[in-house]
């Protein structure tokens, strides 16, 4: 028997727990509200291990318990796309062939509550790779998320187009790296979403949070942008390729941090950094220090380092 099959059978026999009401049932999970209400029975150990979020909700001091049962309100999760959750957890299988978009973006978005990261990542590349498709079949639900980098530092030097999509968005989700002077180009009644795990310890979360929240503003219909400031693509340069960090660029408190491909990030861990930074890598960081201002210098710098840009 092949490895695939096992598993298969393995999965079925899992599967099988919900169907049976004699497996035991511990806990009841009420979804959806008004006349769409729907319950369902499962077992808080298979509940626990799949999903971080129930993990932490059947573990709080305030879930309902009476008796051996623990009662669970979910009227955000609407009760068609919890089923299709609640077997997939049970199982590792989902059929999404026969759904329309609309049920797909659904069931991302609890997936994307309840934690379940393997789900996510399965539908996401589902909507991308399906991207043309769905845009003919329905232009209504398809839309766009505008991705604008902050710059260096200062907010003259914006691009126009940044500038613009900045001014015409709906909301704007941030991170903190982008700099408080370009935040305040934002009109006051754009909204702005800052997520606040940006800096802990999971990146994942952190990105499938502003993911969450860009895609429910999508639904809603409004122009999202998201705000943020990228360094470097991994893999272009070699480790002893010299470079350096400018910190807050062409600001006044501008700082400058040396190194090398394969020790800058070493290097700031041990002197701490202060983001938002910008990083230049080549033999062109040997004509940056302090005193440098890409507004004033610009021209004189371009010259005496064009043979140096990599």
């Amino acid at each position: 028997m092949s490895s695939d099959k096992l598993l298969l059978n393995f999965s079925n026999k899992i599967g099988k727990l919900l169907e049976d009401p004699d497996y035991e049932f511990n806990t009841i999970i009420r979804t959806g509200n008004d006349s769409n209400i729907k319950c369902f029975k499962a077992h808080s150990l298979i509940l626990r291990v799949m999903s971080p979020y129930f993990r932490t909700a059947l573990s709080s001091k305030h879930v309902m318990k009476e008796g051996d049962w623990t009662y669970l309100e979910q009227q955000n999760f609407s009760p068609s796309t919890f089923d299709v959750i609640l077997k997939f957890m049970y199982t590792g299988t989902i059929s999404i062939e026969k759904r329309d978009n609309a049920e797909i973006v659904d069931l991302l978005e609890t997936a994307q509550e309840l934690g379940l990261h393997e789900l996510v990542d399965f539908l996401e590349d589902h909507l991308i790779q399906n991207r043309e498709k769905i845009i003919q079949n329905d232009t209504n639900l398809v839309q766009t998320v505008d991705h604008v980098n902050a710059g260096p530092g200062d907010p003259n030097l914006l691009t126009r187009a940044a500038f613009q999509a900045i001014h015409e968005a709906d909301i704007i989700l941030s991170d903190k790296l982008v700099p408080e002077e370009v935040l305040k180009l934002i009109p006051s009644q754009t909204e702005i979403l800052i997520s606040p795990k940006k800096f802990c310890a999971d990146a994942n979360a952190a990105q499938e949070e502003l993911n969450r929240l860009g895609l429910n503003a999508l639904n809603q219909g409004k122009d999202v942008v998201r705000l943020k400031q990228d360094l470097i693509n991994d893999g272009k340069y070699p480790a002893e390729c010299p470079c350096v960090v400018i910190e807050r660029a062409s600001c006044k408190d501008q700082n400058i941090i040396r190194g090398t491909v394969g020790t800058i990030a070493e290097i700031l861990e041990q002197v701490g950094h202060k983001p938002p930074g910008a990083l230049v890598i080549g033999d062109a960081e040997e004509n940056f220090d302090n005193s440098f201002s890409p507004l004033v210098d610009a021209y004189d710098f371009m010259r005496a380092s064009s043979s140096g840009l990599k």
